[in-house]
């Protein structure tokens, strides 16, 4: 699929994408090769761009990010290995290397300036039960990091966020307990580490203590208010929040990532940090990165990469209005000015067109 001004379109071009009229309406389906008198008609209704059949930029994008799907899902189980060895380690009272850490840190924030959206998409749909603790340790600092990068935290300083997140529910590893509800855990892990890591930052032991803490002074440990709370702590709650409500625990089914934004933004005002909460908004969008949507149109698809603009992301359309599948994805980027008519209309139920990204992410 490639995008072409009218001007270059030649009669015997395919569409890949239906063209629309400004009431919404489709002047010509997707599919339609096109005539000279096609082309005379796109000129009267002032049409600019098209999108037609052939190999571009578009679909050199999508296999980049099928090759980087495949690599960082290997890079996250190991991730997720590694860091339950270190872990279990520290919650025995083991001594453990600042640098067995930092290594971890280090590695992810390398391949979130690679490809942020792939490695969050990968975060918010590797689940396990059996494993929780670890591979919410994982996907905690993953998003906490991409959530401090955004901020403009130094790498020093994301380094501290994210040691501070893989070590956030380090109490809770050594109480062998996996319920938040269990309120001494921050001050638990807070000893842990301030007794067993070796030459651990300040910053990285108060994320441990205040990550449940809230602004307005519900949380725990200390009931903590704004101004109280240190801001590396806010970023780690939140992102531990997101985690937690779409990981699958016990035998409920777990919240999807639309809900769980949905929550943390109903709570910012008394909870939450709002610049934390756009933060994570801007890097997992409004509607998080593998969230199935339905387009205005009809069209079905998922969330597939950040945009500036949270509401209009880019997304990969897998089945058209009528409910058929493609034969290839169509990448639509919601922020670009010829797809100003089209918009998300609803999210979808995964369980209802027989999907699951998790599935398919974990295969």
């Amino acid at each position: 699929m490639r995008r072409v001004y009218l001007d270059e379109v030649k009669p015997g071009d395919k569409l890949a994408w239906p063209v629309y009229l400004s009431s919404g309406e489709v002047l010509f389906e997707k599919g339609r090769v096109l005539t000279s008198e096609d082309i005379d008609r796109l000129h009267e209704w002032r049409v600019v761009e098209v999108l037609i059949e052939g190999y571009d930029e578009i679909e050199k994008e999508l296999e980049r990010e099928r090759m980087l799907l495949e690599v960082f899902k290997e890079a996250h189980k190991y991730t997720v290995e590694y860091s339950r060895n270190v872990l279990e380690r520290l919650s025995r009272n083991v001594e453990v290397k600042r640098e067995e850490i930092g290594k971890v840190v280090l590695d992810t924030i390398e391949n979130l300036s690679i490809n942020k959206d792939v490695l969050l998409m990968i975060s918010a749909y590797f689940k396990r039960k059996d494993d929780y603790l670890f591979v919410h340790a994982v996907n905690t600092m993953t998003i906490a990091l991409a959530i401090g990068g955004y901020l403009g935290y130094t790498e020093e300083e994301l380094e501290h966020v994210g040691m501070g997140a893989l070590l956030h529910d380090i109490g809770l590893v050594h109480l062998a307990d996996g319920n938040e509800e269990r309120k001494e855990h921050p001050e638990v892990g807070f000893k842990i580490v301030k007794n067993t890591l070796s030459n651990v930052h300040p910053v990285v032991t108060n994320i441990i203590l205040q990550h449940h803490e809230r602004k307005d002074g519900s949380g725990f440990p200390f009931g903590l208010k704004e101004g109280e709370i240190l801001k590396e702590a806010m970023i780690v709650g939140v992102a531990e929040v997101f985690d937690r409500l779409t990981s699958p625990r016990g035998e409920g089914r777990r919240g999807s990532s639309f809900e769980a934004m949905k929550f943390i933004l109903s709570n910012t005002k008394d909870k939450f940090d709002p610049k934390v909460v756009e933060a994570l908004m801007r890097v997992m969008v409004i509607y998080p990165l593998g969230t199935l949507i339905r387009l205005n149109t009809g069209e079905i698809g998922r969330v597939a990469a950040s945009t500036p603009n949270p509401f209009r992301p880019k997304v990969n359309i897998m089945f058209d209005k009528y409910g058929r599948p493609l034969e290839k994805i169509v990448r639509i980027d919601l922020s670009e000015e010829l797809a100003y008519r089209l918009y998300i209309a609803e999210v979808l139920d995964e369980s209802a067109y027989d999907l699951d990204l998790s599935q398919e992410i974990t295969a």
